[in-house]
């Protein structure tokens, strides 16, 4: 028989302790495109814009990964589906191709 404890004010607990860890401050607004400091960047500290292009750049790169990959699965699946009839009639090569 299993015995079953009450951990809801730890979980409770982490949480906060997780939440409050995660919390940055707010990263400064991009100066004005016509002031001095438009092109300097103060600290060498990454801008929100410059933080969402590098965000969007990783991310197009997995979506184009996974698409690549549910391909290879796709035609995988279909010759699998094909040869499953006979079974010394194995397309090694197209396997080999799509690895």
């Amino acid at each position: 028989m299993a015995v079953v404890s009450e951990r809801t004010r730890e979980f409770h607990e982490v949480c906060s302790f997780l939440g409050a860890a995660q919390r940055t401050p707010a990263l400064p607004a991009a100066p004005p495109a016509g002031s001095a400091a438009a092109g300097a960047n103060p600290g060498g500290k990454e801008t929100a814009t410059e933080s969402l292009a590098d965000f969007h750049g990783a991310a197009s790169s997995i979506s184009a990964e996974v698409h690549t990959t549910s391909q290879k699965l796709a035609e995988l699946t279909k010759l699998v589906t094909q040869s499953s009839s006979t079974l010394f009639n194995d397309p090694s090569e197209q396997v080999a191709k799509n690895n």
